[in-house]
Parts: structure tokens; C-alpha cells; sequence
């Protein structure tokens, strides 16, 4: 064997280390942690990208299935804010004390309505 190559039936890295050597590199040790897909997590609903893809597919969608949808602009803020309360639902840890976790659920409202304004195409 030579180089960086994996020894027959090991595991190895995108990149061709062998995962037992990519593994004493980190702080953590990878090898029996659970692979979770990205598209099936929340996290791929929290970033702003993510939140405003989310409601412009749903409101496209339920406008093809029921045209009056497919111009009232009050869908995506509905949307918006469902999935606003949802990323904050998912945010919120149990020591934030009643104050925190009333400013975070104003920070919550504030940007479901820019995800709105962002899927209906409004300009700040």
C-alpha cells in the first residue's frame, strides 16, 4: 500500500484518507455518530434561503392545485409566519428566561415577514 490509500474494505474520507487517520485529525471522533440527510432536518429551514425557497415552492404548488391561490398575496405571509413560529419553536431552549423568549419571538415575526416580502418579490 502506498500514499494515502485505504486498505481494502476500510472506510475513507471524499477525499481518500482513510477514516480511521481523517477521524484522529478532529476533536470529536465521527466513526459511530448517525448520518442525518440535510433535506429531512430543520436546519435546512432556518437559514433565510431556505425559509423563502420553502414558502414560494408551497405557494406555487397550492396555486397550480387550486388556481385562486396563485395570486392572493396573503398565502405566502400566512406561510411565512407558519414557518417562522415553526423555526422558533425549534429554537427555543428551555433556561431562556420569559423576556428572552418573547424578544426572540418578536425577532420570529419580523423575519417571517421579510421571508413574505422576499417570496413575493417586495424590494426593501
Amino acid at each position: 500500500m502506498t500514499g494515502n490509500a485505504p486498505a481494502p474494505n476500510q472506510p475513507a474520507t471524499p477525499m481518500g484518507v482513510p477514516a480511521s487517520t481523517a477521524n484522529s485529525l478532529v476533536n470529536v471522533n465521527t466513526a459511530n455518530t448517525d448520518k442525518v440527510g440535510v433535506f429531512t432536518t430543520a436546519q435546512s429551514l432556518v437559514t433565510f434561503s431556505g425559509a423563502v425557497a420553502a414558502v414560494t415552492t408551497i405557494w406555487n404548488v397550492l396555486g397550480t392545485v387550486y388556481t385562486p391561490l396563485e395570486t392572493a398575496k396573503w398565502v405566502p405571509v400566512v406561510l411565512a409566519l407558519l414557518i417562522g413560529l415553526f423555526i422558533y419553536m425549534t429554537s427555543v431552549t428551555q433556561d431562556q428566561t420569559w423576556k428572552d423568549k418573547l424578544s426572540s419571538l418578536g425577532v420570529a415575526v419580523v423575519n417571517s415577514f421579510t421571508i413574505a416580502a422576499a417570496a413575493l418579490g417586495i424590494n426593501p
